[in-house]
């Protein structure tokens, strides 16, 4: 450890301490934490406030490692082993312990029982929430919440046979191969299991054959600020999360600014963002986001930016700088293997590297990426806004380079999804909807295409200012005056 990296800080992985407390033990709940976490260390003889380095005196060392050896045994359980070794900075002794990341989670403090659960937040040990402890003990028994099985619920023949139906479909439209997927082939996945002659479906099926579960949804808004204080349009998706998927990336879509230029015959799409990268941003946030949080997958159109969050901090101790690079570790590994079956996840690992190269590619800002202490963020800054309008609403941001990413990673195929199909956007159905009745309101038009009243009043605005549409007469019994050309409408 040199000067340098003192002067870096503590971080999620590194804790200062001045000296072995007498009073309190606070850093045994640090132990703790890097044992449930990626591990960690603390490190005795720098001042955590100064970052003065004072040492520990070199006659004391032995004891001073048996010493806390012992307390660590005594205070935490399951067990946990330190490490020891000795380093020299400015002439000065300082001990470093080591704790491992453990397997057999949760880690606690013995006389709080699993009270005493605690978890690293970046440079804060933070006591566990519920859900965290419970994702913890599955953790500890090689579970996952996804792959838990619902004995006392039953799957039904139609529904088997319904996901059966569409994951061989999208399996077929993105290799070309004609898989028969059968509820004997779920049940080899771990989707579904039968006991007693009956099927019984995991959490995972739930959430793909469209099971009601409250926070299994995607919620998605424009605002008019980048406060998020005014709606221009708001919509909650629930249902299979498959068509959660498609519906969130349409209406990403449909509410960012899109051009287009002609192409031999053709008129082709332009959007300001790479819309590769934006449902790769979706599918991650659907795919990996901790489903016990009482949260819900956020996609948010700003004046300066779309931002992608998902509930749930990383997983398994992974951390910002391994994702970053297509490290990954699966929170919900059969929904994920289900998804990479279909087509919907290409390779695991590779989804936020293919995502920067996407955006380099289309030669757009850097996307930016926050790791908070219940959540997951990614924003994408919209071309041409202004700076301050352009950071993730946790401020924990991280730009890493593409050059520290290899070849093979940049250029991996972009994640498919069965329907390439965008549809129109909100102001060519506006505009549709219009020239079959041009007496249309603006209530009536919003309850006629599932959209508020502010969202449709959003795109009359741009279509008035880039077309030329009009309103003629009173507001209730007028009607509105299409031009007769049209030319690009967002």
């Amino acid at each position: 450890m040199t000067q340098e990296d003192i002067k870096q800080g503590e971080t999620d992985r590194l804790e200062f301490k001045r000296e072995v407390p007498k009073k309190d033990n606070r850093y045994l709940k640090t132990v703790v934490a890097f044992a449930n976490g990626a591990g960690g260390s603390v490190v005795f003889g720098i001042d955590d406030a100064t970052l003065e380095v004072v040492g520990v005196p070199d006659d004391g060392l032995r004891q001073l490692e048996d010493g806390l050896a012992s307390a660590i045994s005594a205070a935490c359980a399951p067990a946990i082993v330190p490490a020891f070794s000795r380093e020299t900075v400015d002439g000065k002794t300082i001990l470093v312990v080591d704790i491992y990341p453990g397997r057999n989670t949760p880690y606690h403090i013995k006389t709080e029982g699993l009270g005493g659960v605690y978890v690293r937040v970046g440079a804060t040990t933070r006591k566990a929430e519920r859900e965290q402890v419970e994702e913890l003990i599955l953790r500890g028994s090689n579970r996952t919440y996804d792959a838990v099985i619902r004995e006392d619920e039953t799957a039904s023949e139609a529904a088997m046979k319904k996901l059966c139906r569409r994951i061989s479909a999208a399996h077929e439209a993105n290799t070309g191969q004609r898989v028969k997927v059968t509820p004997a082939i779920l049940e080899g996945w771990g989707v579904v299991r039968k006991i007693g002659g009956k099927w019984r479906p995991s959490v995972a099926f739930r959430w793909l054959s469209g099971s009601n579960d409250h926070f299994a949804r995607v919620q998605c808004a424009v605002f008019a600020d980048g406060e998020r204080t005014e709606f221009i349009d708001r919509q909650e998706y629930s249902g299979s999360l498959i068509d959660q998927i498609e519906e969130a990336f349409k209406f990403v879509l449909r509410s960012i600014r899109r051009g287009a230029r002609i192409e031999g015959l053709y008129r082709k799409d332009s959007y300001e963002l790479p819309p590769e990268a934006l449902r790769e941003a979706i599918v991650n946030a659907i795919a990996h986001r901790d489903y016990r949080q009482h949260g819900y997958v956020q996609v948010s159109v700003l004046p300066g930016s779309v931002e992608v969050v998902s509930p749930g901090t990383l997983y398994d101790g992974l951390t910002k700088d391994e994702m970053l690079a297509g490290k990954s570790k699966l929170r919900n590994p059969v929904l994920a293997d289900v998804f990479h079956k279909m087509g919907i996840i290409e390779k695991w690992g590779t989804g936020l590297p293919r995502i920067f190269a996407r955006c380099a590619k289309a030669g757009v800002p850097e996307p930016r990426i926050a790791v908070g202490g219940s959540t997951v963020s990614i924003l994408f800054p919209r071309p041409g806004s202004p700076a301050q309008e352009t950071e993730p609403a946790t401020q924990e941001t991280a730009k890493p380079t593409l050059e520290s990413r290899s070849p093979a990673q940049e250029t991996t195929q972009e994640t498919k999804f069965p329907t390439q199909e965008t549809g129109p956007s909100a102001a060519e159905k506006i505009l549709e909807s219009l020239k079959h009745n041009p007496t249309l309101t603006l209530a009536e038009l919003a309850r006629q295409l599932g959209m508020t009243r502010d969202g449709v009043k959003y795109h009359i605005e741009l279509l008035k200012k880039n077309i030329g549409l009009r309103h003629e007469g009173p507001t209730k019994k007028g009607r509105w005056v299409l031009p007769n050309a049209q030319t690009d409408i967002t």
